[in-house]
């Protein structure tokens, strides 16, 4: 065998090694990321309530250029942070979840009632009551979600 036969085959060898491993990343990369391991979850706002024990706290979830952003509202104790690992009781004190939003407006009217304004959204997941301090069920939160404008208020894209 030439020189330049035996070059042309390591060549080949290489070049498939190097393409089965870019494969091999690919797929990995397409079954790691939908178990949210390449999710972006990160604090916006916090919000704490009048009397100082209790946040409403905004989370993005953000998985990329194929998907929307996710804006999720969780009442916790105030300074209680949220993070991956506590997804558990995440599921608890979550009381909004939603998509495609515009206009929103997070705010307090009193002492354990918070409203959620907004002009469109897709709503996901809503829960109106939570009690968010752990052994004290007589601390209840009262949430309201009100759409600004007439209906519809789902985002375009369903209209």
């Amino acid at each position: 065998m030439s020189k330049t036969r035996k070059w042309i085959n390591r060549l080949f060898c290489v070049t498939g090694f190097i393409t089965i491993l870019l494969l091999v990343i690919t797929g990995l990369y397409i079954f790691i990321n939908p178990l949210g391991f390449l999710v972006r979850f990160v604090e916006a706002e916090r919000y704490t309530s009048p009397d100082g024990k209790v946040d409403a706290v905004l989370m993005h979830y953000d998985a990329g250029a194929t998907t929307s952003l996710m804006e999720s509202i969780y009442i916790v104790p105030k300074g209680k942070k949220i993070t991956k690992r506590n997804e558990r009781w995440q599921n608890y004190s979550l009381v909004f979840m939603a998509d495609h939003i515009k206009a929103k407006k997070i705010h307090w009217l009193r002492n354990k009632v918070l409203e959620i304004q907004y002009e469109e959204a897709d709503i996901h997941s809503f829960k109106n009551i939570i009690w968010p301090l752990t052994g004290n069920y007589k601390y209840v939160v009262e949430i309201r979600e009100t759409p600004l404008a007439p209906p519809p208020s789902i985002s375009e894209r369903y209209r």
